[in-house]
């Protein structure tokens, strides 16, 4: 937890340099260079860790095997071919340096998380403490899928925009490089349908609903997605029924935020000065959804991190309905209070939050 906590603390000093050169005038590159600090401390601890999560070492095999060889061989080598690319790429600047594609994968990572959470929210501050405190260990489990993942989250505007070609194109690149990036997109669709809509409700619960019986159907699952020419994904969870759940805490965690949300969402929405809470909001209940559906099933609780990381946007819009400062204060610290105990209950059994190492063994507890 040391290393953790350090880098909460410099990500909170800096993103509140950040927030004071936002609400001053002129202080434009204050904010910038306080904003690249934080993607600095977020690349740098993701770069030096060992071992931290349990794809770690599948990563280090794929990049073993892909960097050595051609070109042609790093595309042919699954459908999703772009990370291949990607791989073999980093490999060629500097071969058998592992720890120089941990650091190109966290650039690229959280320079666009960062980046885009800035452009998103005047609430900067609270957007990255949150992002810290649910969704930064994250890529240290899922690598390729948290690319999409990101890739997708930065297309939010063109999206709102009605600029769709563009953003097929970007759910193209996520797609070649994580076959879930796909199966999730009509849901970003689906979410500029207003959150009580009634057929909306009806989606999100036959989502929970199905998934309780999608293990006794999973073979038949896994015969259409081969029939639609996804044998990656198809061979990728194919042990799916032997999967255990996701932890129960990660729900709990999810249910707050979007239960005072609908609560305060008259309020919010008079206050909703870029028209986006309706939105957040949806994508923050298809988190919860897909994290219900993955209690059964773990793999498909990785379909809610698309949409988990909104809530670092949702957030922020709490506030707003918070007349009282003292209100907002204690709404901040039983958030903060509620992750960090998250935290502290997933450190010995969760691969995204194992006890950091480093290459030489040293651990930090």
């Amino acid at each position: 937890m040391v290393v953790y906590f350090g880098l909460l603390v410099w990500v909170l000093f800096f993103s509140g340099v950040a927030q004071f050169a936002r609400n001053k005038e002129n202080r434009k590159g204050l904010e910038n260079f306080s904003i690249f600090m934080v993607i600095v401390g977020m690349v740098y601890v993701y770069t030096i860790r060992w071992g931290v999560g349990t794809d770690f070492y599948t990563y280090k095999e794929n990049y073993e095997l892909i960097g050595p060889r051609t070109f042609e061989f790093s595309k042919t080598l699954s459908k999703e071919w772009l990370f291949n690319i990607m791989v073999w790429g980093i490999y060629q600047i500097r071969p058998n340096d592992f720890v120089f594609y941990n650091m190109i994968m966290g650039i690229i990572t959280y320079a666009i998380t960062v980046k885009s959470l800035q452009k998103s929210t005047d609430k900067i501050f609270l957007a990255l403490m949150f992002y810290m405190l649910i969704y930064y260990t994250y890529a240290f489990n899922g690598t390729r899928q948290m690319l999409a993942v990101v890739i997708l989250f930065m297309g939010k505007n063109l999206l709102d925009e009605k600029k769709y070609v563009p953003y097929f194109i970007l759910a193209l690149i996520a797609w070649k490089i994580h076959s879930t990036a796909i199966m999730v997109l009509p849901f970003f669709f689906l979410g500029k349908m207003k959150y009580d809509d009634k057929r909306l409700i009806f989606i999100e619960i036959s989502v929970a609903i199905v998934s309780l019986f999608v293990v006794a159907l999973w073979d038949n699952v896994l015969d259409i997605l081969e029939m639609l020419g996804f044998e990656k994904l198809a061979e990728d969870y194919e042990d799916i029924t032997g999967s255990h759940g996701a932890k129960f805490i990660r729900l709990l965690v999810k249910i707050p935020v979007v239960a005072v949300a609908i609560w305060r969402y008259p309020t919010l929405a008079k206050n909703d000065t870029d028209g986006k809470l309706n939105y957040y909001l949806n994508m923050s209940m298809f988190a919860i959804v897909f994290t219900i559906a993955g209690l059964k099933i773990v793999n498909l609780a990785r379909f809610s991190d698309y949409f988990g990381i909104y809530q670092c946007l949702l957030i922020p819009k709490l506030f707003r309905s918070m007349e009282r400062k003292d209100d907002q204060i204690i709404l901040n610290a039983c958030m903060i209070v509620g992750y960090i105990l998250m935290w502290i209950v997933l450190l010995q059994v969760d691969s995204n939050l194992l006890p950091f190492r480093l290459k030489d063994g040293q651990i930090f507890n």
